[in-house]
């Protein structure tokens, strides 16, 4: 028997987590001080702080910034030099409503997310969770490889790209990252727990909007799906 469809709804939750493998330092430091990087140059300070303000500075230095090749990369001068390896990811929402599913249309909904690491050897972004469910229902995971969206057939999906059939999303702002090709390409979903969505070979920074799409089948069980997405960042130290 066919349930109406608008009796069907969900919310999902979305995760951050970080993972960072291990950290390198050295430092010269004694119980009270310590100096992360040296110069040599005619002036120069670093870690110049007080109580209420930080202060990075050099003089005298020719040349200063990132500089990568396919195996190095050097932090020359001394605002470029980071005091310790980091990581971040931010997420605009972690929250979202698909509102009331159809079957004759996708329902699509869209976050923003930031990513940074400083590591020379970049990082992997990957999606972990599992499709819409309802008690024991569930609508269809798109999978790993993936497919455009289809009103009237039950599928849940994501990508990180800027969309016109459903018209959602963004371009995304990329500068070392690469996103992969089934979560990379224009009107093209995919979702399956684990999947690799985005690496970086070097250090990087770098924003994508995440869109969301739901459709279901005309006798897709009615009730409240719901279901918990969780981006990880992994940098490579």
């Amino acid at each position: 028997m066919k349930v109406a469809e608008n009796k069907i709804a969900q919310w999902f939750l979305i995760g951050l987590f970080l993972f960072s493998p291990f950290l390198l330092n050295a430092k010269m430091s004694s119980g009270n001080y310590q100096i992360f990087a040296d110069g040599f140059m005619d002036v120069g300070g670093s870690d110049m702080n007080s109580a209420n303000y930080m202060m990075v500075g050099g003089g005298g230095e020719v040349g200063m910034g990132l500089s990568d090749s396919a195996n190095f990369s050097l932090r020359a001068g001394t605002p470029a030099i980071d005091r310790e390896p980091a990581i971040g990811i931010s997420l605009s929402s972690d929250s979202l409503d698909l509102g009331v599913l159809s079957s004759s249309s996708t329902s699509s909904v869209s976050n923003s997310l930031q990513v940074f690491s400083n590591s020379h050897g970049g990082y992997v972004l990957k999606v972990y969770g599992q499709t819409l469910t309802s008690g024991a229902n569930t609508i269809d995971e798109i999978g790993a490889v993936a497919q455009a969206s289809s009103s009237g057939t039950e599928q849940f999906g994501i990508n990180l790209v800027a969309n016109t059939i459903p018209l959602i999303g963004g371009a995304p702002v990329l500068r070392e990252a690469v996103l992969d090709a089934d979560y990379g390409t224009i009107n093209q979903f995919a979702f399956t727990d684990a999947d690799t969505v985005a690496t970086a070979a070097k250090a990087s920074t770098d924003s994508f909007t995440v869109s969301y799409i739901a459709n279901i089948a005309g006798g897709t069980a009615s009730g409240l799906y719901q279901t918990t997405v969780t981006f990880t960042l992994t940098s490579n130290f």
